[in-house]
């Protein structure tokens, strides 16, 4: 990226390298870039981190979320902590 600090564009290349690549921690490293300008980065980020096993992220990046989410994404943004959290219970047994 010519800016690194654009977020922008830093969410469209972790958004493209969703489709494109295995690469968590660099498809990680460009939402987290983007995140605190375009909330929804932390809602990728989040499958992102669930789809890589790491339920505890998946999770943070979904209450950081919460915090900022609009209010239709709400619900559904809830619902898919709760799965998580309860995904995470049922590896701790």
């Amino acid at each position: 990226l010519k800016d690194p600090a654009n977020a922008l564009a830093n969410y469209a290349l972790g958004s493209a390298l969703l489709f494109h690549s295995a690469d968590y921690p660099l498809i990680l490293d460009h939402l987290a870039r983007a995140a605190e300008q375009i909330p929804s980065a932390r809602l990728l980020a989040a499958k992102v981190r669930a789809k890589s096993g790491d339920i505890k992220g998946a999770i943070q990046d979904l209450t950081e979320y919460l915090l900022v989410c609009p209010e239709d994404k709400r619900a559904a943004t809830t619902a898919t902590l709760r799965e998580l959290q309860a995904q995470l219970v049922a590896a701790r047994h």
